[in-house]
């Protein structure tokens, strides 16, 4: 009996230290990681991540795809075929081949109401469409195509994506797999895709972009390094630090890294912040209107143009009605004046009534190259800037005061401000945005100017049109060589402004596999 009872406690504690090792247990990877590949053989330069989409059983290996990166897209879709019943031989070679959801699925509501792209242009989404056997009809949704501009259909249907492990350092050779919802396209869709790109893949905060399908011990919390150069890869990782790069094997990135709150809008699933004031050579750029009109009354409004007499002398006397919120410059050394004119549409002033004190603005997270902005002087890239858009034009203003050394060359389109120059290297001002709690984004000269030929380089702000909105997207341009965390969990977002300063680059992570820490 003593034996047995002894036996039993022994057995009793086993289990115990087992349970508190279990409990105990940390996997050796912080982060799931995929390299980041910069296109250049499109209309404009694009950024992609290669993930593993099917396991080929035959030749025993993964398949790997690669997807367009899109901060705003509420979810992903590639080059596939949606079937219903998939076994050894039913799926083309070289096709992948998916199963898919059908319309009566909620799934198929919830992606039409709340996900689908809404545009005149986009077909009409039917449940006429089915598969010969099968009793349900499939769910068509709509897509924005982010290199064309255009509406396409899709077919939602069920994915398994698979990425390597990381601890931040290097990746393993373990795997992690992913089950989102997804949608599948005809290939003829991504004809005007980089070459080798068949999809997009969707890391907005939507409830079905991929961030969403990560789990613990997995943090939310998205990493991306976009490379300055199609030769070499940068780097995204999902899940938390540390991020290391070469040479500095020892060097966290994060602690290169300022952070700001990430503002949410209801009208979009992508990443905003706020911005107090733009910065170029400590002149703070701001936002105005041109002022033609004032209201009397709610009912009437009058011209504000008033007859000064048949002696008035000068003819024209503009009045200070005219100069409220437009940013004037008056250059007394050389005798000019700078004036920002028109600059609607502007956001109003009660637009911002719930951000916090002395806060103007919020900047914004787009896949566009280049800054775009509001008016006549603008940039498209990847962060979108929500200010009156006198500040918009006003940058290009202020650089042209700030770069009067240089000599100006003929614009060449799509961007307004061009430099002569006989060789790269271009050195001007840098471009800083003043952000809440003091923090600072610097936009250095690798970021703001864009080498055309070996004779011209250009301001990479770009004309948004007067209607754009918001009024200034920083593009991924801008993004190039910088580190950028988005701390889905905090809502926070951390920036590196350029890591060429540190000194090392997007292009320096350590892509060797190993099988263990």
């Amino acid at each position: 009996m003593f034996l047995l009872i002894q036996l039993l406690v022994i057995v009793l504690a086993f289990m115990s230290h087992e349970h508190e090792a279990m409990a105990a247990y940390v996997p050796p990877y912080t982060s799931i990681v995929v390299p980041v590949n910069k296109h250049t053989d499109a209309a404009k330069p694009l950024y992609s991540v290669e993930i593993m989409t099917a396991y080929d059983y035959v030749n025993e290996q993964y398949l790997h795809s690669n997807f367009l990166i899109d901060t705003d897209a509420p979810f992903i879709w590639h080059d596939c075929i949606v079937q219903w019943n998939i076994y050894p031989g039913s799926c083309p070679t070289n096709t992948l081949c998916t199963y898919a959801v059908s319309c009566v699925d909620y799934q198929c509501t919830t992606f039409r109401t709340s996900y689908s792209y809404k545009n005149p242009s986009c077909p009409l989404e039917t449940n006429t469409s089915s598969f010969p056997g099968w009793g349900d009809c499939t769910c068509s949704v709509n897509v924005f195509n982010p290199v064309t501009g255009s509406c396409n259909q899709t077919l939602i249907n069920y994915n398994d994506f698979t990425v390597n492990v990381s601890d931040g350092r290097k990746i393993f050779s373990g795997l992690y797999d992913a089950h989102p919802y997804a949608a599948c396209a005809p290939h003829s869709t991504f004809a005007s895709f980089p070459s080798n790109v068949s999809g997009v893949m969707a890391f907005s905060s939507s409830p079905y972009a991929f961030p969403a399908y990560f789990y613990q011990p997995l943090k939310k919390t998205l990493a991306l390094c976009l490379p300055s150069k199609p030769s070499a890869p940068g780097v995204l990782f999902f899940g938390t630090g540390p991020y290391y790069l070469l040479p500095q094997s020892n060097v966290d990135v994060r602690s290169y890294l300022s952070y700001t709150p990430l503002v949410t809008r209801p009208d979009s699933f992508g990443y905003f912040i706020s911005v107090n004031s733009i910065v170029i050579k400590k002149i703070d750029i701001y936002n105005g209107v041109v002022r033609r009109f004032t209201k009397i009354t709610n009912e009437v409004a009058c011209l504000a143009f008033v007859d000064g007499g048949a002696t008035s002398e000068p003819a024209i006397v503009i009045g200070t009605f005219q100069f409220e919120d437009n940013f004037l410059e008056f250059d007394l050394e050389n005798s000019t004046f700078g004036f920002s004119s028109s600059l609607l549409p502007c956001a109003p002033h009660s637009t911002f009534a719930s951000f916090p004190s002395n806060v103007s603005g919020v900047m914004a997270f787009s896949s566009s190259p280049y800054v775009l902005q509001t008016l006549s002087m603008g940039a498209r890239t990847g962060v979108k800037l929500y200010t009156p858009s006198t500040r918009a034009v006003s940058i290009a203003l202020r650089f042209t005061k700030v770069t009067k050394q240089l000599r100006p060359a003929k614009p060449v389109a799509p961007f307004g401000l061009c430099f002569s120059t006989s060789t790269a290297g271009l050195k001007v001002p840098d471009i800083d945005f003043s952000l809440p709690d003091g923090k600072k984004w610097t936009v250095s000269t690798a970021n703001s100017i864009k080498q055309i030929t070996n004779e011209v380089a250009c301001l990479a702000f770009v004309d948004g049109g007067a209607t754009s909105e918001p009024a200034i997207v920083i593009g991924t341009f801008q993004f190039e060589d910088n580190f950028l965390e988005f701390d889905l969990e905090n809502s926070t977002f951390g920036f590196s402004s350029s890591l060429l300063r540190k000194p090392t680059s997007c292009a320096n992570f350590n892509f060797t596999l190993t099988d263990g820490p």
